[in-house]
Order: C-alpha cells, then sequence, then structure tokens
C-alpha cells in the first residue's frame, strides 16, 4: 500500500498468499501463495492497472524439491545487484539460509540453490543491506525450538479449566497438531525428532511412545479415530495429497485416498474421514468401507476449513 492510502488487496486470484517480498522492479511482490491448490512461490503485479493480470506461478516448490531437499521454503529477501533469493528452508530439526537464482524475466529459477547456513538451529527471517564499503550484509534469526504437547482439563459448559496444564511429550523436538481419541487414552501427533516430519502416537497412561511412519517426511494432519485404533495422515506427494491410514499401534500405512485433502476428522462412528479439497476449499467426506467421496460442503465466495463433527449428533461446524 502506499503510505498514504488505504490498503489494496493484490493477488485476488490466489486462495492465501503469505511472506511477500517486494521485487526489485518495485511492481510486482515475490510470496508463497496457494493457487487453486498449487502452493508455490508467485509473482503477483501491484500497479492497479495490471489487477487484471493474474498472478504467475514461478514453479519454485517443485524445483528446489528437485534438487533433494526437503521442507516449504519462505521467501525472505532480493540480494541487491543480482538476480538472486533469499530463503529459509526446513530439514529434519534444523531451518536453513538459501539463496536461488532467479530471472526477472521468466520469474522462473535460473540456477541450483546454494545453502548459505548448516547449524542444527532454525535459521529464517533474512534481509539484506548494502554496507557503507559497498558489501552486502544480512541479518537473520537464528532460533532454538522445542515445542511439546500438553493437555489441559476443561469444565466445557462453564469455559473454565480445573486444573493445571499437564505436559504430555518431552522431547527436545517440535511436537504438535495433536489428536487425541475419544476416551483420552490414545494421542496422535507429528514431531521432527527421528529428523523430518513423521506421525508419532502415544499411550497417553502408560506414557508409551511409537514412530508410525518412516520414509519421505512432511506428513502432516494427523487424526486418530474414535476408538483410537487408527490414525489417518496427510502427505504432500507432487500435486497429488494422498490420505493414508496406519494402527495407532504400528504396522503398515494404507493409502486410502489417492488425492483428497487435508484438515482430517473422523465420524462420531469412524466409518468416514472428512477432509478439505485444496483445490476449491470445499469440505469432502469418504466412507472407507466403498472408499466413496462426496462434497459436503463449500460456499460460493470462500473457502472452508477444519472440519469436525460433534460426537453425538453429527453435526459438522468449518
Amino acid at each position: 500500500r502506499d503510505l498514504h492510502s488505504f490498503p489494496t488487496r493484490r493477488s485476488s486470484d490466489l486462495d492465501a498468499a503469505l511472506y511477500p517480498v517486494w521485487c526489485p522492479d518495485s511492481k510486482h511482490l515475490l510470496l508463497l501463495g496457494n493457487g487453486k491448490g498449487q502452493i508455490d512461490w508467485w509473482v503477483a503485479p501491484v500497479e492497479a492497472d495490471q489487477q487484471a493480470i493474474p498472478a504467475a506461478r514461478t514453479g519454485f516448490v517443485d524445483f528446489f524439491r528437485g534438487e533433494g531437499t526437503d521442507g516449504l521454503a519462505i521467501p525472505g529477501d532480493w540480494m541487491p545487484h543480482e538476480d538472486s533469493v533469499l530463503f529459509s528452508a526446513r530439514s529434519g530439526q534444523a531451518s536453513n539460509l538459501w539463496r536461488m537464482p532467479m530471472s526477472r524475466q521468466t520469474w522462473k529459477a535460473a540456477g541450483s540453490p546454494q545453502r548459505l547456513t548448516s547449524a542444527t538451529t532454525v535459521d529464517e527471517a533474512p534481509a539484506v543491506g548494502l554496507a557503507a564499503t559497498g558489501k552486502t550484509r544480512v541479518v537473520f534469526a537464528s532460533l532454538s525450538e522445542i515445542t511439546n504437547v500438553w493437555s489441559l482439563a476443561l469444565d466445557a459448559n462453564r469455559g473454565r479449566s480445573t486444573g493445571l496444564p499437564l505436559r504430555l511429550t518431552e522431547e527436545s523436538a517440535s511436537d504438535g497438531q495433536p489428536s487425541i481419541s475419544r476416551d483420552g487414552k490414545k494421542l496422535a501427533f507429528v514431531s521432527n525428532r527421528s529428523g523430518g516430519e513423521q506421525i508419532w502416537a502415544k499411550n497417553v497412561d502408560s506414557g508409551s511412545e511409537v514412530q508410525l511412519t518412516i520414509g519421505p517426511p512432511n506428513k502432516f494432519a494427523p487424526s486418530i479415530s474414535p476408538d483410537g485404533s487408527r490414525v489417518v495422515y496427510a502427505f504432500q506427494e507432487g500435486d497429488r495429497m494422498p490420505i493414508h491410514a496406519i494402527p495407532s499401534e504400528g504396522g503398515a500405512a494404507e493409502e486410502i485416498c489417492g488425492d483428497c485433502g487435508y484438515n482430517l476428522s473422523w465420524s462420531p462412528d469412524g466409518g468416514a474421514i472428512f477432509y478439505v479439497i485444496p483445490a476449491s476449499g470445499r469440505i469432502g467426506s469418504l466412507d472407507l468401507k466403498s472408499r466413496r467421496t462426496t462434497v459436503i460442503a463449500q460456499h460460493e465466495h470462500f473457502r472452508l476449513y477444519q472440519p469436525h463433527l460433534s460426537p453425538e449428533i453429527g453435526r459438522a461446524h468449518v
């Protein structure tokens, strides 16, 4: 926005737009966005007379993944006097800074990415400047991150806590996205304690934990069945987002939908999965017996997220 005017919406053709960075021409923004289910770096014009021009997809995320790296890349800043972008990308428990040559004519990668930091910390939010000597200087945050899963007893009818918070995981890693069985005895969550983001399960009573998934990292959105016997989760696989199911005690994972979505939730009887369809923002359901998918909710103007069904009468809220 102009500092003397009201904010103006940009990249209206994208469903989500995050981490905007000015391009060197001051006429475009480089950002991480979601356009019809395609999560990528996009370049959007900012001039008022160019708003009809859709944002251009760079193809960077697929290119970066093809270079043998993992993790979502967050644009940081353009390097002065050269056509390259600084960004941060997570790999396992660490996040490092990278530099990628990028063409200002095609907005495509123009070379291989170069890693600039290699510590085991979380390095992010790079900003570039020129020193008085003309040399380039980069400042960034370097963090040590530990996230655990906690529980808090609540009186739901009165909206009050009835006890103190209880820590459920205590590893020196990032544990998150928890999902609990109906009886509160089985917990599923995402953790990077073994490297990349994998799905784990915990017996809350005994304290025993088991890593459910292995292989490629970046599994997410685990949801445990009401009876605690199975866990479903999402995984980005190229342009597909399949849903897998795995026993909560460990075992072989099974692909139950080849390209469904995320924000997973179970029906009260454990017979169906509800999810967000990335390309449209509609809510879909997957019948686990027939494997039939159905669109159950949509909105003319807005995307829908986070479907959940009440445990007793099966009402959905999003």
